[in-house]
Order: structure tokens, then sequence, then C-alpha cells
């Protein structure tokens, strides 16, 4: 007779309740990364239920407050209504009304993990791109937005559990600009007050249809209002290759988003020097397995952009090759 090792219980099932552990909804462990902070207005006002107690749309859990109190008549969710309220009804806890109505949950790429014996917990930003620090931050607090290399923290995430999710639209809409204005958690369950808040976004939810990672090596990242998969070893993988091919299309005075086109269509650029054209079939060749994954677009968009240097370095096999051209 053979034996199955039973599985011990770690990570997720050690820090949440056992009902929570098939199935937990990250707005959730997100809110509880956050120090299970009171709902707040975008103002910083207190959110005070106006509903009987029920149960939560979202995520299952008793909660009093009304699903009017946490979205606007402008969110719509007839097509991830699914997603959004399993559990129907018009009632929402506590912490989903808090992500729901965080504007700092909406303005950044951002991971989320509890403390253990492993790592620290809390929620911190990931920038896109580097942000200049205003001259009121707080000396005490570490500025985030310094040095962006989203790619790299992508592919060096905290251990496991964790949530990730960036919302694509709100930072093209200035929100990482303007994530220092949101009210940030500290992890207590307080928050920073910033001294001029930012009261509006034009951003979409995303915590909500971000799912908790079990894997540091395969993980879910929530862009928007998708979902995609961070092969940590694929990407890496690709990401040299890429990066090649960046720098040469850069070297020759190839502009920034002609070079991003390239690589999301792996189409040789028309302004590309000459010098790219015999080799670029076979240089893109491994990455065309991959080019129309969902993913393919945001892996491309996070990768450094070369400075534009309008050289390029032509070896003797390949100017044998350009000759034949």
């Amino acid at each position: 007779m053979v034996r199955r090792r039973q599985k011990s219980k770690t990570g997720l099932a050690r820090l949440l309740p056992r009902e929570h552990i098939d199935g937990v909804r990250a707005i959730s462990f997100v809110w509880q990364a956050a120090g299970s902070p009171p709902p707040i207005e975008t103002t910083g006002a207190p959110i005070v239920a106006r509903g009987e107690p029920g149960t939560c749309a979202h995520c299952g859990k008793p909660g009093a407050f009304l699903i009017e109190q946490a979205i606007s008549d402008k969110f719509t969710t007839v097509r991830n209504a699914s997603i959004l309220w399993p559990f129907g009804g018009d009632r929402l806890c506590a912490g989903c009304v808090w992500c729901f109505k965080s504007l700092y949950c909406r303005s950044a790429m951002c991971f989320a993990r509890l403390a253990d014996e492993r790592g620290a917990g809390g929620i911190w930003p990931v920038s896109l791109r580097p942000i200049a620090k205003p001259s009121d931050w707080p000396s005490a607090r570490p500025w985030p937005y310094t040095k962006p290399d989203a790619l790299s923290v992508l592919l060096s995430p905290p251990p496991a559990p964790f949530v990730a999710w960036l919302p694509l639209y709100g930072v093209d809409h200035g929100g990482e600009a303007n994530a220092h204005r949101t009210f940030c958690p500290d992890g207590r369950g307080g928050a920073y007050y910033p001294a001029d808040p930012l009261w509006k976004l034009q951003t979409k939810h995303t915590v909500p249809f971000a799912r908790v990672s079990l894997d540091s090596r395969r993980y879910d990242l929530a862009v928007d209002d998708q979902n995609v998969t961070v092969d940590v070893a694929l990407w890496r993988e690709l990401r040299g290759t890429c990066e090649a091919l960046l720098v040469d299309l850069r070297a020759g005075g190839v502009g920034a988003q002609d070079a991003k086109g390239a690589l999301c269509t792996l189409a040789l650029p028309a302004g590309a020097p000459l010098a790219l054209r015999p080799t670029w079939a076979r240089r893109v060749a491994p990455l065309r397995p991959h080019a129309g994954a969902r993913w393919w677009a945001i892996f491309v968009e996070l990768l450094a952009m070369p400075p534009l240097t309008k050289t390029i370095r032509v070896s003797a096999r390949e100017a044998e090759q350009l000759a034949l051209f």
C-alpha cells in the first residue's frame, strides 16, 4: 500500500482562516495587508454603513455597507457581474468598501502580502517611470518612486502568498504621478494623510479582479480587469533577447514607440537600419510562440528603453550577409 504524503499547511493556510484557504478573495487579502483600515472616502472622510447587516456581495463576509457607498454610477458591472458580485445582494463588508474606494490601489502597480517569518507585509507601489519627490513629502517616509525598473521587480517577486496588480488605465491617466496624494495605508490600520489629497482619478478597479498567488515562480498579475500569468523563468529568458533587439533598433535611430511596436508585432519597422534586415527573422524566431499571448504586450511595455544613439555595430559575418541582401 502506497501512502500519499500529506501536504503541510504552509503559506496561505497559516495566514488565513480555514474557510478562506480555497478561493480566497484577493480584495480581503489586500485589506488585511493594509492593516484592515476602516473605509474612508477619497477625501479622507469616514464611511459609515447605511444598510442592515447582510452578506458581502463580493467576498461573502458579513457586511452592512451598501454597494452604492463604494462605487459610482459610472462603474458598470454587467460584463463582470459574476466575478464582482458572486454572492448577490447589495451589501459589502468593510474590507471590500475600503479597496473599492482606495485611489492608492488604483494609481500604481502594487504588491501586497501578509507579514510572516519570511518577510515583511503591507502594500508597496512599483513605479513604471521616475517621479520627482514633492517638496512637502515627509522626511521620515522613504520615497518609493525612484529608479523605476518594474520588470525587474516582477521578476523578483516577494515570497508567496501575495497579490500583484497593475491598474494600467489609471497609470496612463496620471495615477502614478499623483499616487503620493492618495491616502496611503501604514499597515497598522491607519494611513498617511497627504496635504493635497487626490479626490478623483480616471481609472479602473483592479484589485477586485486580482488573485492570490501561491507560487512566486509563476503567478497572476491583474492588469485592469484582466489577469495575466508572469512566468518568471520564461520572462527572464525572453528579456535578454528583447533588450538586445531594442538596443540595436535604437542604435539605428528607431524611435521608442516604433521600437516597442516592432517587438509587439515582430515586424521590422520601416525606418530600421539595413544592417538588421538579414538577421531579423532569425533573432525574433524565439519570440514568435509568445507574441500572441495575453501578457506579451504588457511584457514589452515594461522593457527598459535604451537611449537613441544612431550607431549600430555590424559583425564581419553580418557585413557579408548585408552585401548579399
